[in-house]
């Protein structure tokens, strides 16, 4: 190694920085196998020093590589002196591209908004310091495509975590920034893709997936993204085709062939869904997603051919968790009988009103409840979507009260969690409700053009729910001060 530096000190200043950035690049994305497989960290950081005059740009590096290859873990231990550095960079002529792989660190930090919270700068807010530091960097810079997508991603995150429109506002600003000064940079167009999901534009996001694509045919993770955006927009095939396409490209890459399955389990296929969950594993066997879905789809198997049965009546669930998975088949999208799955779920928890509803979802564990599950169908149904919607308006008006009921008794449980001095309970209550306030179930009941149609009453009450959403979050998104300490006894003399 020591040979390698020497050599690297050796060539022209264009070599070396070229080598720096080249190493600097392949360290800051995070691990992955077949990417980063021998590479040792302190090695390649000390290559990437051993050629590097500017100490500005090693402290930079001496603290931003350990978060990116703990996988974020470090966040909390990094804080203090990132923080420091982007004071410096505020302030100080210093290497753009060393404030540009600064700002790529902290917009990944703000992924993890109790980072910056228990440091003790601000709540998550776009008016927090550190906030204020990284667009002072942004502003000397004008011109630097990288630092305005760094920003622009950034306050993605943010606007991600508080909704907050002036966070909106500029990370939109900042990525379209970045792509007037450099058109043809894929990754920007990826993050802007990811702005426009999170808005709920799945259209201007396929769009922006699709030119990242365009300049990087190898953006495997856009290509993915591109597949939830075209399910999302009611194009399965194309959902489909889009992951065929990924997998065909990057036949290693496992989290395409767990998408792949997912999208496969909607059309009805187990045998195909199974046979991309089970690739998944043997390229890294310690998938989770793979597994749960790998052991639905096995579970789910026998219960496709007495489907039939069950939804005329004549074969009844033998327990509740066979009603809950054949509530879950009724709901994909090669059966679309939410009303169907809505009296599934209610017999699941009339034989066991103890815990089924309030149960880990039997769709995904990770996403909500049984209970959540069921209001989602209730809403389809009650909207009038499915092919088993009823036709009268007092029946759609019965499952919708059935969603807020729903709703409300999870609600209940969150809201407590929302005031938790446990950052993870905190963090839980974003996840759970943020997925409330976007999932397109929900839309009959929440979007404003859909509760103008409903009878006045019953628009307050769901306008009062939503409100009382957006209450919790904002107060799980708001750290709790921490607790007063009384000062040590003074001693007697």
């Amino acid at each position: 190694m020591t040979g390698a530096v020497a050599a690297l000190r050796a060539e022209r200043p264009g070599v070396r920085a070229a080598t720096r950035s080249t190493i600097d690049q392949v360290l800051i994305v995070p691990r992955r196998a077949g990417l980063h497989d021998g590479l040792e960290l302190p090695l390649w950081r000390a290559v990437a020093d051993g050629c590097d005059d500017d100490p500005f740009r090693r402290a930079v590096r001496a603290a931003a590589l350990p978060f990116w290859w703990s996988g974020g873990r470090a966040g909390q231990e990094a804080m203090p002196e990132l923080y420091r550095l982007a004071e410096r960079a505020a302030t100080e002529d210093l290497p753009g591209d060393a404030v540009a792989l600064l700002a790529d660190t902290l917009g990944a930090l703000a992924d993890k908004m109790e980072v910056f919270a228990s440091y003790g700068k601000a709540t998550a807010s776009s008016e927090m310091p550190l906030i204020a530091v990284f667009r002072a960097v942004r502003d000397r810079d004008p011109g630097n495509a990288r630092l305005q997508s760094s920003y622009g991603d950034f306050m993605r995150s943010l606007w991600n975590e508080t909704r907050e429109p002036r966070a909106f506002a500029e990370a939109l600003g900042g990525l379209r920034a970045a792509i007037a000064l450099r058109p043809n940079d894929s990754h920007t167009f990826y993050d802007l893709g990811r702005l426009l999901s999170q808005d709920g534009d799945r259209a201007g996001a396929a769009a922006a997936y699709r030119a990242a694509l365009a300049r990087n045919p190898r953006l495997s993770f856009a290509r993915i993204n591109l597949a939830v955006a075209l399910k999302d927009l009611g194009d399965l095939n194309g959902a489909i085709a889009t992951l065929r396409e990924t997998v065909r490209r990057d036949p290693q890459f496992a989290v395409a062939h767990y998408y792949l399955g997912l999208r496969l389990e909607e059309t009805g296929d187990p045998d195909g869904a199974a046979a991309e969950y089970k690739e998944a594993l043997r390229i890294n066997p310690r998938n989770q997603n793979a597994a749960r879905g790998l052991a639905r789809v096995e579970r789910r198997r026998p219960l496709l051919a007495r489907l039939p049965g069950a939804l005329a009546g004549t074969d009844r669930p033998a327990a509740p968790t066979e009603a809950l998975d054949l509530a879950a088949l009724c709901y994909q999208p090669f059966q679309r009988r939410y009303a169907a799955a809505v009296g599934l779920c209610e017999l699941a928890f009339a034989a066991d009103p103890g815990g089924r509803a309030a149960g880990a979802s039997a769709r995904d564990p990770k996403l909500n409840t049984n209970r959540y599950d069921a209001a989602c169908y209730a809403a389809l149904a009650g909207g009038g979507q499915g092919a088993d919607a009823p036709a009268e308006p007092s029946d759609r008006a019965a499952l919708r009260e059935k969603v807020r009921a729903w709703l409300r008794a999870d609600l209940a449980t969150w809201q407590k969690r929302a005031g938790s001095s446990s950052g993870d309970d905190r963090r839980e209550v974003v996840f759970r409700l943020t997925r409330w306030l976007d999932d397109s179930d929900l839309k009959p009941v929440r979007e404003e053009a859909q509760l103008r149609a409903l009878p006045t009453d019953e628009r307050r009450a769901w306008l009062a729910l939503w409100a009382d959403v957006t209450e919790a979050l904002a107060q799980a998104r708001t750290p709790p001060p921490p607790p007063e300490v009384a000062p040590p006894p003074r001693e007697r003399k």
